[in-house]
């Protein structure tokens, strides 16, 4: 590799020349002592990684706790929110350890489960209702990671 492509997205060969190749960025770990230089975009990409990872074991959780301690039969609740409650058990734990490992399997799963409690809660309010607050949450949580994303691609044009 060239001088010239240091720090950029990593280039494979292809039948026509050169593609650049889409990855998750890189995510070193944290170096928290540094004097005088604040954390890096990278750095907070980890710890909102770390944020999710544990708030979708949490949401995980909640989930499991539905289905197994429900006051009332589970299956008396509609068929929705039983549906959407054993997908959201299954789904969500395992996004977070792979957001916990910053693997792009984890993104990518939680991505999925995001998009689709924010889709259920908007779109089909018998599965949850509108639970606006984790709405607000997953699309707060969406955005901060594109944006973070974006700010690491620049900065490794930059170079």
């Amino acid at each position: 590799m060239s001088d010239s492509e240091a720090g950029r997205p990593e280039v494979e060969a292809a039948a026509g020349g050169r593609r650049p190749v889409l990855r998750l960025p890189d995510l070193p770990a944290l170096r928290l002592g540094r004097v005088g230089k604040g954390l890096e975009p990278a750095d907070w990409l980890l710890w909102l990684f770390r944020a999710i990872a544990v708030f979708e074991v949490l949401k995980g959780l909640v989930h499991w706790a539905v289905l197994l301690c429900a006051g009332t039969s589970f299956f008396d609740t509609p068929l929705a929110f039983r549906a959407a409650t054993v997908l959201f058990a299954a789904l969500d734990p395992v996004a977070g350890v792979g957001m916990w490992l910053t693997s792009s399997w984890g993104a990518v799963l939680w991505l999925l489960a995001a998009v689709a409690q924010v889709a259920l809660c908007l779109f089909v309010p018998a599965a949850f209702g509108h639970l606006w607050l984790l709405v607000a949450v997953e699309v707060a949580a969406i955005a901060a990671y594109v944006w973070l994303t974006l700010r690491i691609a620049a900065e490794r044009d930059e170079v």
